[in-house]
C-alpha cells in the first residue's frame, strides 16, 4: 500500500510539471525496511529511467515486491512523504443579489402642546339641608267589593207532560203504558177463564172506561175449528169462517198453544211498536176495542203439531 502511495504522488507530481512545460528529475525516496532484521543492510534504490513523452519527460519507477514475511510484533518506524501539490483556487461564486430594502418615511414631527394651565372649579359651599316636615302615616281604606248582581236563572225548558192516553190517536201513549203490562196469571185455567180475563185486562190497562167482553160459545167453536186447521196446514195467515156475516174479526197465533202464551204477541209487543211483521198492530186493536166496539169473544186452541190458538171477536 506504501508502494502505490508513492506512485500516485510520482503520477501526480509527473502531471503537474507536464502542464508547466518543464520537468524536472525526481528522485524517489528509499523505504525503511518492514523487517528490523535487515535494517543494517540498505536495500538498492531502482534507478528511474527516463521516457519521454510528447516533450514530458516521466519518470518509470520498477519496484520489485518482495513477498511479506509473517509480521513480527515490532514497532515501526514511519517516514511521512509531503508532496507540494499546487493549491486550486476555488473560483469566487457569483454575488447573490440582495434585496433592496424598503425606505421608510421620516416621522412627521409632531408638535408639542403647551403647557396650558387648567383652571380648576371653584367648589362653592354646599347649603344646609332644610328639614322636611314629618309625613305621617295615613289610614289605609279598604274597599269593600261591590256584590255583582246575581244573574237571573235561564228559564228552564218545559218537560212536556206524558200523556199516558193510548188510543188509535196516540199509539206513543200506549208505547208508554206497554212498559208497565203485567198481565195476571191465569195458565192453566179454562179456555174460557184464562182467554176472557186477559183480553178485559188488557182493554183496562190501555183503553180504560170500556166495556168487558163477554164469553160467547159459537165464536169460541168456530175459533177451536180455525186453531185445528192453522196447526195442521202449518200457515200462519190461515184465517177461516168464523161466523155468519162481516160483523166479527180473528186473531190468529200459531205455535201458540193457550192464550198466555198468545197474549205477549198479540198485545205488549205490538203496543210496544216492536213487532216488524205487525207494524200497525192489528191484533192488539182488536182486542183493546179500537179497530171495532166489539162486545163478544170466543177463543180456541189446538195442540197439533206446533200448535195455534184462535180467539174471534163480535158485535
Amino acid at each position: 500500500m506504501r508502494v502505490s502511495g508513492v506512485l500516485a504522488a510520482l503520477l501526480t507530481a509527473t502531471a503537474v510539471a507536464a502542464s508547466n512545460k518543464c520537468a524536472p528529475l525526481y528522485q524517489a525516496p528509499s523505504i525503511a525496511p518492514k523487517n528490523p532484521s535487515n535494517a543494517g543492510a540498505p536495500m538498492p534504490v531502482p534507478q528511474p529511467e527516463e521516457a519521454v513523452i510528447d516533450g514530458v519527460v516521466n519518470a518509470i519507477i520498477d519496484v520489485a515486491v518482495e513477498p511479506t514475511p509473517a509480521p513480527v510484533p515490532q514497532e515501526e518506524h514511519h517516514e511521512d512523504v509531503h508532496l507540494a501539490v499546487p493549491e486550486q483556487q476555488e473560483p469566487n461564486p457569483a454575488p447573490v443579489p440582495q434585496q433592496e430594502q424598503e425606505v421608510q418615511p421620516l416621522p412627521i414631527p409632531q408638535p408639542e402642546e403647551p403647557n396650558v394651565p387648567v383652571s380648576q372649579p371653584e367648589v362653592l359651599p354646599q347649603p344646609e339641608p332644610v328639614p322636611q316636615p314629618e309625613i305621617l302615616p295615613q289610614p289605609e281604606i279598604i274597599q269593600e267589593p261591590t256584590p255583582s248582581p246575581t244573574p237571573a236563572p235561564a228559564p228552564q225548558p218545559e218537560t212536556p207532560s206524558q200523556d199516558l192516553t193510548c188510543s188509535l190517536g196516540n199509539m206513543a201513549g200506549c208505547m208508554i203504558l206497554a212498559q208497565t203490562d203485567v198481565p195476571p196469571q191465569v195458565y192453566g185455567q179454562t179456555v174460557e177463564v184464562e182467554c176472557l180475563e186477559l183480553a178485559n185486562y188488557a182493554r183496562r190497562h190501555y183503553n180504560p172506561g170500556v166495556f168487558d167482553l163477554k164469553w160467547d160459545p159459537l165464536l169460541a167453536q168456530y175459533a177451536e175449528e180455525s186453531a185445528i186447521y192453522a196447526a195442521t196446514q202449518g200457515c200462519t195467515h190461515c184465517h177461516t169462517n168464523s161466523g155468519g156475516g162481516t160483523t166479527w174479526g180473528q186473531n190468529l197465533y200459531t205455535s201458540a198453544r193457550s192464550c198466555s202464551e198468545a197474549y205477549y204477541g198479540w198485545v205488549t209487543k205490538e203496543a210496544a211498536g216492536q213487532d216488524p211483521y205487525n207494524p200497525d198492530a192489528g191484533h192488539f186493536k182488536n182486542i183493546v176495542g179500537f179497530t171495532m166496539p166489539y162486545r163478544i169473544i170466543g177463543c180456541g186452541s189446538s195442540q197439533i203439531n206446533g200448535g195455534a190458538t184462535v180467539c174471534n171477536y163480535g158485535l
